[in-house]
């Protein structure tokens, strides 16, 4: 399931506005130019919900690649 989105009482995929908003937050790092690794440790360091625990540089990149 794309981060950013959950399933829905009816099965369909519907945007979470917490996860909508994290991604809102790695696009504008990104704008800023920190490199992807640094995006992720960013995310790590504030204690940024991921879903696997913790933040990782592929993780922050399949996410910029989907958002694009």
């Amino acid at each position: 399931m794309p981060f950013g989105n959950v399933v829905g009482a009816d099965g369909k995929l519907v945007r979470d506005a917490k996860e909508q908003a994290l991604v809102e937050r790695i696009k504008e790092l990104r704008a800023r130019r920190l490199t992807i690794k640094n995006i992720a440790a960013t995310l790590n360091r504030d204690g940024a919900p991921a879903r696997g625990g913790r933040w990782h540089a592929t993780t922050v990149a399949r996410l910029l690649r989907r958002a694009a």
